[in-house]
């Protein structure tokens, strides 16, 4: 592999420098969702948050510095800010005299190995203390948001959550119908599952859902250090959602057929999950016993939420490395390659 083959960053000034401008003004252009489908989304985690005590020398990782606008951290006071970008990939790091903390998103990681060794050369003895306080899995369905929606519902823990409505908002597209709304865990959402047009939002064929489980919290986190990320796949984050269809109740009568035609009729309105969550208002210890005639009417649907996130984490940990990118790997100082 020749030197030329080889794509390297050049140096630049920092962006809060001011010597330069940022290169992203905010619009989405179609050149960019079509290279964004095609190359992101390698795993099924979009969102992965990560610190420690110390500092971090940063000193071989100038050479991929963004001059793209780097954002802050919330409580994160007196900290200098960092914008790298290795293999296509964005890593910020804030750090001050305290600690540092980490974002970058794992999926525009092209395999696990590419992510692992970088964050190796980055955090070097440090690797194995850091800690994960923030997290995002996901799975993408072929099936439309507002359709999604009618037939969804998350099941809680009696006395540790509440069975909670969804938190609705309009997408910035502001098209009436391609919401999103988030199906709240906890009474903080601290741990939640999130449902969005990915289509609108990443650029991935029509029609496509994302469902995303938000850990918001450290102690919420399926895992709590860096060096356990590897155990993700074989951690499945939607086991408490369903995807339910109402079949015929014809045999239903009585308060049975009432209570049958009152949850249809607010499951066509406001989503299966909140029509259910409406009800348990009414009959918050008796929900199940007055309704189990009912929700013995609820059948699976026939979508897979499992199968496709499985195939997606065996995909990620599977392929190796390529000799460019060892190479940019020497020169971030990682050698074990």
């Amino acid at each position: 592999m020749s030197h030329e083959q080889i794509k390297i960053i050049e140096p630049t000034e920092s962006y809060r420098s001011k010597k330069l401008t940022p290169t992203f003004d905010g619009k989405i252009t179609s050149e960019t969702k079509t290279t964004k489908s095609k190359k992101n989304f390698n795993s099924p985690c979009d969102k992965l948050y990560l610190q420690g005590d110390g500092n971090l020398d940063l000193t071989n990782f100038e050479k991929y510095r963004s001059p793209k606008p780097i954002g802050f951290i919330r409580g994160y006071r007196g900290h200098s800010s960092h914008r790298f970008c290795v293999f296509d990939a964005d890593i910020f790091v804030y750090q001050n005299h305290y600690g540092y903390q980490i974002q970058l998103n794992p999926s525009q990681f092209r395999n696990y190995r590419l992510m692992q060794r970088t964050l190796y050369a980055l955090l070097k003895e440090k690797f194995n203390s850091t800690k994960v306080f923030k997290l995002h899995l996901f799975t993408d369905i072929d099936q439309r948001l507002i359709e999604v929606s009618k037939i969804i519902r998350v099941s809680h823990k009696r006395r540790t959550t509440r069975y909670v409505p969804a938190r609705r908002e309009i997408i910035k597209s502001g098209t009436p119908k391609e919401y999103s709304f988030t199906l709240g865990f906890g009474t903080d959402n601290v741990d939640c599952i999130k449902v969005y047009n990915s289509s609108e939002k990443h650029g991935l064929p029509d029609p496509s859902t994302r469902i995303e489980r938000q850990f918001g919290k450290a102690h919420t986190c399926p895992i709590k250090f860096l060096a356990d990320f590897s155990k993700l796949q074989s951690y499945y984050p939607f086991a408490n959602v369903q995807l339910n269809k109402i079949v015929d109740a014809s045999k239903l009568t009585g308060v049975h057929l009432v209570r049958f035609k009152l949850l249809d009729c607010l499951k066509d309105k406001h989503g299966l999950h909140d029509a259910m969550a409406e009800l348990r208002k009414d009959c918050p210890k008796h929900f199940v016993r007055d309704y189990r005639k009912v929700l013995q009417q609820l059948k699976k649907c026939e979508v897979d939420l499992i199968t496709p996130y499985l195939q997606h984490w065996k995909r990620f940990y599977k392929s190796g490395l390529r000799d460019h990118e060892v190479e940019i790997l020497r020169t971030l100082g990682y050698y074990d390659v």
